[in-house]
């Protein structure tokens, strides 16, 4: 074999490996995208919260006909180390079953389903923990999932946390 077929082996080798690395990353870039726009999107049954909703200095609202959530989190400090307490109160409902689903907005993570224990007072609360993430601070959605003998139905609420 010739220098010259040896340099064109190599040339033509290296250029399937920049084919193939070009293609692994486009197809990335576009899984990531799809899987964003998926998790961005809430379910149909969902209704949208206060546009003023800063969680987690204040409670948040959500209110569709006779329905009412109130979203709260109950700590100053949200860490992914550390559960902390979440507190929801309804009205509008008949004998509801209260569920959280929290994922993180920007990258799927996964899904933790937690379901609230109504409280003496007709409220529902758990306590929660985030996945744990590289990351210093991450955008977080939780649906607030009520089923009650009418349906289903709820709303998202998004916060920050570390």
């Amino acid at each position: 074999m010739s220098t010259f077929d040896s340099t064109t082996e190599k040339r033509s080798g290296n250029s399937i490996f920049i084919i193939l690395l070009l293609g692994c990353s486009a197809l990335l870039v576009l899984s990531l995208w799809f899987g964003q726009q998926i998790l961005q999107q809430p379910d149909d049954n969902l209704f949208a919260p206060d546009p003023d909703c800063r969680l987690p200095q204040n409670s948040c609202t959500a209110s569709h006909d006779q329905h009412h959530i109130r979203f709260t989190i109950n700590t100053d400090q949200l860490n992914a180390d550390q559960p902390f307490p979440v507190r929801v109160e309804l009205s509008g409902y008949n004998n509801p079953q209260v569920t959280v689903k929290l994922q993180s907005i920007s990258m799927f993570m996964g899904e933790t389903l937690t379901t609230l224990k109504q409280q003496p007072d007709g409220s529902y609360q758990a306590n929660i923990q985030l996945p744990i993430c590289s990351f210093d601070t991450r955008q977080w959605r939780a649906n607030i999932l009520i089923n009650d003998q009418t349906g289903s139905s709820g709303s998202w609420f998004d916060f920050e946390a570390g």
